[in-house]
């Protein structure tokens, strides 16, 4: 009878072994406190999402933009770094999606406002790292509103995007 060896799990391997991720929750060296894998819009590629523990990751009061703007580009549930692009790259002014975009933390430059999908994966695998209430995500509903989430009990719904909200920076990296 031959004897079968269990597959190593991702979280099993080091880092720097091809195929290694941290648990979600925990540090991923170099990236930051690992949230998961984000499925890509259609036809895009998958990637991994990532928060920081640092407080300017994160403000307390910010509007989303102004209202009765219809933003093109900024409508994608899952990619919130191209619907931050969008909006800081529109003439009017997004105050969040500005601070995102403007963002230097844990030595990297790369953050944005998450899309609607990806604040709800923060939401369902690191709710114990946002302080309770409702944050801004970069996916807008409609000319006068934007998707948000609550972190009190899971909620998504939609605001005016001239009213101040909270909002949390976000980074991922792709995966190939």
């Amino acid at each position: 009878m031959s004897k079968t060896k269990k597959a190593a799990t991702p979280a099993e391997h080091g880092p720097g072994t091809p195929g290694w991720y941290p648990r979600v929750g925990e540090l991923w060296p170099g990236q930051g406190i690992y949230a998961g894998i984000m499925r890509g819009d259609p036809g895009e590629p998958d990637h991994h999402l990532f928060i920081s523990a640092d407080p300017a990751s994160m403000k307390s009061s910010v509007a989303w933009g102004p209202r009765d703007i219809e933003v093109a580009g900024a409508k994608s549930e899952r990619n919130g770094a191209a619907n931050t692009a969008a909006l800081v790259a529109c003439l009017q002014e997004h105050p969040a999606a500005k601070w995102a975009a403007g963002l230097t933390v844990d030595g990297h430059s790369d953050w944005y406002l998450p899309s609607r999908r990806e604040l709800r994966l923060l939401w369902v695998n690191c709710a114990e790292a946002f302080p309770a209430g409702w944050y801004w995500s970069s996916t807008q509903s409609s000319a006068g509103d934007a998707w948000d989430q609550l972190f009190d009990d899971g909620g998504q719904g939609f605001g005016g995007k001239g009213y101040q909200g909270r909002a949390r920076a976000v980074r991922r990296l792709v995966i190939q």
